[in-house]
């Protein structure tokens, strides 16, 4: 990470860090964490709502905005609270007045990181709909396998919003830096004592944070699909959990082969070749070994000039004769 020290010498907006301050310091070790937490329902509170008032006409059309945005509250406390656990489960080892130098350094970047990955997926967002029509999910991820071809179509498709959405979040990540070690500056550490006899209470409030419902399961992003429109259902959650919960996901996905077991691949195409509508045709190329010839269903004095072209994954911004570029 850049040396943030260096960039910020001076607190950016210290009215708001000195406010920041007096709400938190109360919670001594945990001030830095708890800061993040109030700014990311504030950060991603202003995003949903965004998101809201430019697809109106389908939030509306739903009838469901109140419960959309108290619902997006909890998705959003979901998410933080993935990134406030790590610090919960530490504290007990590193929370110390020994070693409270380290655990506030550490604190700091942490949830620097984390605001920073939460608005970044935010800012990600609106292109991401545009072309997908939902909120960042697994093909986020995915994606990332090709990044010469995702790049390119960022680029080309949305070169203005992918400069001024580094940059923002660039100059966000150092403001966010500089507003919470302001605002943790003045935090007391616990003694020891007090710190190991309020953990198990914090730690079972952040689990049932993140759990976020008393059900058998966890709460997942389906639970919060309260429409039959799947952006609007997306919108309700944000990126970072819905990008989150897909990486999980894919990482638990056992592999095909292991499921379904393997078979010859000459065995394969004996199979294709013995199906009633090829059976007939000649296969003759050992290098390409389904390519073949197929007649025409209709004979006709004079043969059709048509080429079909098939592309996955052509947007229709980028097609002139759909009003793409």
């Amino acid at each position: 990470m850049v040396q943030l020290t260096n960039v910020v010498k001076k607190p950016l907006f210290p009215r708001f860090s000195k406010r920041l301050a007096r709400l938190t310091q109360w919670a001594g070790p945990y001030a830095t964490v708890l800061q993040m937490l109030l700014i990311g329902l504030i950060v991603l509170s202003l995003s949903r709502v965004g998101l809201t008032i430019w697809q109106w006409d389908r939030v509306s059309a739903t009838g469901l905005l109140l419960e959309m945005l108290v619902q997006g509250v909890r998705a959003d406390l979901i998410v933080l609270g993935y990134f406030v656990a790590i610090s919960v489960l530490l504290a007990p080892f590193f929370a110390h007045k020994l070693s409270a130098r380290l655990w506030r350094s550490f604190n700091l970047y942490w949830a620097t990181f984390a605001l920073f990955f939460i608005i970044f997926m935010e800012l990600s967002s609106p292109p991401f709909i545009m072309q997908f029509d939902v909120r960042p999910n697994r093909l986020f991820i995915e994606y990332l396998s090709y990044p010469k071809e995702v790049l390119s179509t960022l680029w080309n498709g949305f070169r203005l919003a992918l400069i001024l959405g580094v940059g923002f979040s660039v100059l966000l990540g150092v403001t966010i830096y500089s507003v919470l070690k302001a605002a943790s500056a003045e935090a007391k550490p616990w003694s020891s004592k007090k710190l190991l006899l309020l953990w198990p209470l914090i730690f079972v409030l952040v689990f049932l944070q993140v759990r976020s419902t008393t059900d058998h399961r966890p709460a997942n992003p389906a639970l919060f699909a309260l429409s039959g429109d799947a952006l609007v259902n997306s919108l309700i959650i944000n990126s970072g959990w819905s990008v989150l919960t897909a990486l999980a996901s894919m990482r638990q996905e056992a592999n095909s082969s292991e499921i379904y077991g393997s078979f010859p691949r000459e065995k394969i195409f004996e199979q294709i070749k013995a199906a009633p509508w090829l059976r007939d045709l000649q296969f003759t190329s050992t290098e390409l070994p389904t390519l073949h010839k197929q007649e025409a269903a209709i004979k006709r004095e004079k043969p059709l000039n048509l080429v079909i072209v098939l592309e996955e994954s052509l947007g229709a911004t980028f097609v002139e004769s759909l009003g793409g570029l």
